[in-house]
């Protein structure tokens, strides 16, 4: 093999403490990202609760002012 060229394999260099801490890092932060994935799922779903009673309100909101929306008309009516 020619000079200044390179096997193809890297030498095997002992494990320093920066790239230890580094991993440790990047361990905890996946551990973080992970429960902040799991946190967001469940305001997903509390969002999705909040959704429904929402929609239900203002249904019956709705379903109120027709009725008293009809009864004032009716009630015109006999006047």
């Amino acid at each position: 093999m020619a000079q200044g060229m390179c096997s193809g394999l890297l030498p095997h260099k002992p494990m320093e403490l920066s790239d230890t801490s580094q991993e440790i890092r990047l361990v905890v932060m996946q551990s973080k990202i992970e429960r902040l994935e799991e946190k967001q799922d469940e305001f997903k779903e509390r969002i999705k609760a909040l959704e429904k009673w929402v929609w239900g309100a203002a249904a019956v909101i709705a379903a109120g002012v027709t009725v008293i929306g009809f009864a004032t008309n009716i009630s015109k009516a006999y006047l």
